[in-house]
């Protein structure tokens, strides 16, 4: 997203229709986030322990008592800036989450999160990690059909092997959606054997598992397959299909069938770590490649309550707050991130590196729309506030880190994140030594691929 893109965005805020303020969730979800929440984050903890965070826009930002940002201006009104327009205030926090479940839908002012309510009404906003891929399929819990963004398709080789001799008279046997007595072996194996990215729940018994599919949706695999087999057997790229050979599997070797199915399997690891940031973390991941960002933000900001320093959960939440224009929550949570880096042990170095570079790219863009470049960096007591947190001493204050770097002794464009590599480096630590050991191991590799292939050639 490019500084006119982020003015068009902050320009159409009045204009665009709101999005209806409900939705759709796990009833597991709910019971989880209500057996592990204190207190309503949309609101000052009674605690006494409150403090503020000082932008160099010169807002203090509310926090929690846990060090995460609420996100909220301090002393605004109705939400007139930040994210205080999300304003949830309910005083009962998630324990009665499960009472205010109509149907599997649930008041996003209900949910323990600062910025559900904003991200729902400018969803529209986010980029999709995926394209709208929809489909018409059949609950088999209820019956009921509808159509679904089913997200990114994956077909296990071994079963698109075993259908690759489709016959049309097969096809033909599933031509209605119907009920189980019905459908085709041939569609339940060819259904068995597929995986999607897509979060979605069926809109009459909330149901997120067991699809039934018709005849269209067959033909859209079959054509995805013989394609895909097409282009390897002549050696090039396949096309673009939201459907492709492959398999899924989770961090843990889990292979879901769906996203749901993730959901399902994270919950259950979940209810014996309900306290476990990193599994927070990656239920938010399923939920935004899913589809679905306002419960992808109820999962980060759940991580961020166990711990602060978890930097995969800043880094996404920065990004979708950036896309929506609620720019002062998206410098809290980039800075944040920024300052956690170094410590940072879950995310291969290339990766955390890349996604640096991005935050720092995003900072750079609000700092000159804000014409302050003090923004580009964190502020001098939230680095000392990190480094004390991991159990360091306090930087000193002619430390790079701390040093607000003069942009134009680099060659910074908005439009190549990988430009901000130099900057992303000061933030990395000991990192940056295994990120460029393996970044040359990797290139050494790939030059002996090339010549091997020349002199077959």
């Amino acid at each position: 997203m490019t500084s006119r893109d982020v003015t068009k965005t902050i320009n159409s805020k009045a204009s665009q229709p709101d999005q209806p303020q409900t939705i759709q969730i796990n009833p597991r979800l709910a019971a989880a986030l209500g057996a592990v929440s204190e207190f309503p984050p949309g609101s000052v903890p009674e605690t006494g322990h409150e403090t503020g965070y000082q932008t160099n826009l010169g807002i203090a930002l509310e926090t929690d008592r846990h060090g995460a940002s609420t996100g909220r201006a301090v002393g605004k009104g109705d939400g007139s800036g930040g994210s205080g327009d999300s304003g949830s205030t309910d005083s009962g926090g998630m324990g009665r989450m499960n009472d205010v479940i109509d149907g599997g839908y649930v008041p996003v002012a209900k949910l323990p999160s600062v910025y559900a309510e904003v991200i729902q009404r400018r969803q529209h906003q986010i980029q999709r990690e995926y394209p709208e891929n929809k489909h018409r399929v059949e609950c088999r819990r209820c019956g009921h059909r509808d159509w679904y963004d089913i997200g990114f398709i994956m077909i296990d080789p071994q079963t698109a092997s075993q259908k690759k001799e489709i016959e049309f008279d097969d096809v033909h046997q599933s031509d209605e959606l119907q009920g189980e007595s019905t459908r085709s072996e041939f569609e339940r194996n060819l259904y068995d054997g597929i995986q999607f990215t897509g979060y979605f729940r069926c809109t009459h018994c909330n149901s997120g598992n067991d699809w039934a599919v018709g005849k269209d949706f067959i033909l859209y695999l079959t054509t995805a397959v013989m394609k895909e087999y097409a282009a390897i057997q002549a050696g090039q790229a396949s096309e673009t299909l939201m459907a492709r050979l492959g398999t899924f599997h989770s961090s843990d070797g889990y292979k879901p069938k769906s996203a749901m199915d993730s959901e399902d399997h994270l919950l259950d690891v979940i209810e014996q770590k309900p306290g476990d940031a990193y599994l927070w973390n990656r239920l938010g991941n399923i939920y935004k490649r899913g589809g679905t960002p306002v419960l992808a933000a109820v999962a980060f900001e759940q991580s961020l309550r166990y711990d602060s320093g978890q930097v995969e959960s800043h880094l996404s939440l920065a990004n979708i707050l950036y896309q929506i224009g609620e720019f002062e929550a998206c410098i809290r949570h980039s800075h944040l991130a920024l300052v956690h880096a170094r410590f940072y042990k879950s995310l291969d170095p290339a990766e955390l590196h890349g996604a640096t570079c991005v935050i720092l790219r995003n900072l750079l863009d609000i700092s000159m729309m804000m014409g302050n470049l003090n923004l580009f960096v964190p502020p001098h007591h939230l680095i000392d506030e990190a480094y004390s947190q991991h159990g360091q001493p306090a930087l000193a204050p002619g430390s790079d880190v701390k040093q607000v770097p003069d942009v134009r002794e680099f060659d910074l464009q908005l439009d190549n994140p990988g430009s901000f590599s130099e900057l992303a480096d000061l933030y990395m630590g000991s990192k940056r030594k295994s990120r460029l050991s393996a970044a040359s191991k990797h290139h050494k590799h790939k030059n002996k691929n090339k010549k091997k292939r020349k002199q077959k050639r």
